[in-house]
């Protein structure tokens, strides 16, 4: 595989990938294929940061967020409008791509709710930090076989 930089050392260490990955953190559930780890010769495996930076960023892009408005209420991202339809459990695939990185999906299970105004589903504010801890998750040392 690739040759990335050791967090600790900076001595070139090996890209390796593993066997799938599964997590849940709190309502969102998330599965990589491949799952990627970084194995240096003297400080032995570490994540994958520039990773879990690629599959923020690919989140960022295929999946809304909801924002925050009034009390405890949620608005559209795009229009605005109160969200006033009850979430649901929906699936979504995320393809993470970033230099000197192997192309990987991301499978998640998350909660989304639809505007009823312009029809877009996205992530509830409730739930997001949900997203950004499963995404962290996939990626962390215990994840690798």
């Amino acid at each position: 595989m690739t040759a990335l930089p050791c967090s600790v050392c900076g001595q070139p260490a090996e890209l390796e990938r593993t066997r799938p990955t599964e997590r849940t953190v709190g309502t969102v559930a998330g599965v990589v294929e491949p799952g990627l780890l970084l194995r240096c010769s003297q400080h032995g495996p570490q994540p994958v940061d520039r990773a879990v930076a690629a599959a923020r960023g690919s989140a960022g892009d295929r999946l809304q967020r909801a924002r925050r408005c009034r009390i405890r209420r949620t608005c559209c991202a795009t229009c605005g409008a109160l969200l006033t339809l009850p979430a649901r459990r929906g699936r979504r695939s995320l393809t993470v791509q970033a230099a000197e990185l192997p192309v990987h999906t991301i499978h998640l299970d998350l909660p989304l709710t639809r505007c009823p105004d312009c029809g877009l589903d996205q992530v509830p504010w409730r739930s997001q930090d949900d997203l950004d801890g499963v995404l962290a998750a996939l990626y962390a040392i215990g994840t690798a076989a």
